[in-house]
């Protein structure tokens, strides 16, 4: 146990690991709000999460993204709306990966299709890019 801990602490300590959270920490300053709601767990445990505080509704990974960045799963108010607008995310740019991803989904789905009812797929989160807020 000793040995996984000086590892670690021998990561921290690596010029290479401070560059690395000197990028990150200038890129989570420049964020227009909080990039989510969802505290230390999962997407997948948060729509878990959201499903039991809202028995039958169902929470699929695109609602639940769209959903983490609004508020707590817990929250009683908490609902996914298409036409919410950016304000109402805690961070302005998750309404346009939202425009965005949905646009596409439905461009390969059909103009019918609902992204809120089915998981994110990740063939077009890597199309529109450019990475995790």
């Amino acid at each position: 146990m000793d040995n996984c801990w000086e590892a670690i602490v021998d990561t921290w300590l690596s010029e290479e690991y401070e560059q690395y959270h000197a990028v990150r920490s200038r890129c989570r300053a420049m964020m227009q709000g909080s990039s989510h709601k969802q505290g230390p767990t999962t997407l997948k445990e948060y729509a878990a999460r959201y499903t039991r505080f809202h028995p039958g509704q169902e929470c699929a990974s695109f609602k639940a993204y769209a959903l983490a960045h609004k508020g707590k799963a817990k929250d009683p108010d908490l609902v996914y709306n298409p036409e919410d607008p950016p304000e109402a995310y805690s961070n302005l740019s998750v309404h346009s990966r939202l425009s965005e991803y949905t646009a596409m989904a439905r461009e390969i789905h059909g103009p019918e299709f609902d992204p809120s009812t089915a998981d994110l797929e990740g063939d077009i989160v890597m199309r529109l890019g450019p990475g995790p807020d």
